[in-house]
């Protein structure tokens, strides 16, 4: 009743410490994630194309027309790229521009669980399934039901739980651990990895059925130093949302500034220019972002 009423997540007594911990880091999260989607959507309200918020690139448009082609379809859909790169706000954007817009999506980040959890996590539990388990309690396939779930970093999952994963997908029923009640299911699969998942199935480090089933659509996310024309654009925008933020007055970046940003090799793609420029805003002491107010990665080279 509190999930319908709109609570993230609930936990049973007696409480298991790792249970709790991680069901908080991933309310926080999906909290930011929120955030970051709520905040695209006003200024998409202001009439502010969401390829002026994302760049103008060549790189970034494929990238926004594959979104446009699949998002309206159930493909299951690769999202490959670096760490900082944006694919769960890409996945969320298939999501919102799907036909199961109005309903749930469910972010699962599977490097972020442990292995002793993940089943649980995934597919629910019977009362009684484990020790502590003393209610039954939904998975989070049954809470994205006519909806969409997104599994982050999916190459993170052990050999056995991507042998379940693919039952799942392919019965579209899962039983609760401890149950032997078929549960039906209709969810949109989108699943995501910083690693090359046809490169980890050729190392053997990804089964190849799953591979297979997963593999309907692929979208891969260009690195920031590979579309360096979208760095002016993205920093006014963090710029903005920051000064917003911190109820700041800070109007630009200036020249010798964005030289630095666009010398800069960025490892840490467009979530670490964002930081960046965060800090820069908390530290500005005037209208202007200037160099000594930018902290970088003193051990990354620029190009």
């Amino acid at each position: 009743k509190a999930m319908r009423l709109g609570a993230y997540d609930y936990i049973t007594k007696p409480f298991d410490n790792e249970e709790l911990i991680l069901t908080i880091k991933k309310a926080l999260s999906t909290q930011y994630l929120s955030r970051e989607v709520e905040s695209l959507r006003r200024r998409l309200g202001e009439r502010l194309a969401i390829e002026e918020v994302m760049g103008e690139s060549p790189q970034i448009k494929r990238v926004l027309k594959q979104v446009e082609i699949v998002a309206p379809t159930n493909l299951t859909v690769i999202i490959q790229g670096e760490s900082g790169t944006g694919k769960e706000l890409i996945a969320n954007l298939i999501h919102q521009k799907s036909l199961r817009k109005d309903k749930p999506f469910i972010p699962i980040d599977c490097g972020a669980i442990p292995e002793t959890l993940m089943e649980s996590e995934l597919f629910g539990y019977e009362k009684g399934a484990f020790t502590g388990a003393d209610n039954q309690k939904e998975g989070k396939f049954e809470q994205a039901n006519t909806g969409t779930i997104f599994l982050d970093e999916i190459a993170n999952l052990s050999d056995g739980m991507q042998a379940k994963l693919l039952r799942v997908i392919q019965e579209r029923k899962l039983q609760h651990l401890g149950g032997k009640k078929d549960i039906r299911i209709d969810v949109r699969l989108l699943v995501a990895s910083k690693i090359n998942l046809a490169e980890a199935l050729r190392l053997g480090k990804f089964r190849d059925d799953l591979f297979h089933r997963l593999n309907e659509f692929l979208i891969e996310l260009p690195r920031l130093c590979e579309r360096k024309e979208d760095i002016p654009i993205l920093s006014k925008y963090f710029l903005e949302e920051a000064s917003s933020e911190f109820n700041k007055k800070i109007e630009e970046i200036t020249g010798e500034t964005m030289r630095l940003f666009l010398n800069y090799h960025w490892p840490g793609n467009v979530r670490e220019l964002k930081n960046v420029v965060r800090k820069a805003v908390l530290l500005a002491d005037s209208g202007n972002i200037t160099p000594d107010q930018v902290l970088l990665n003193s051990n990354t080279s620029f190009s």
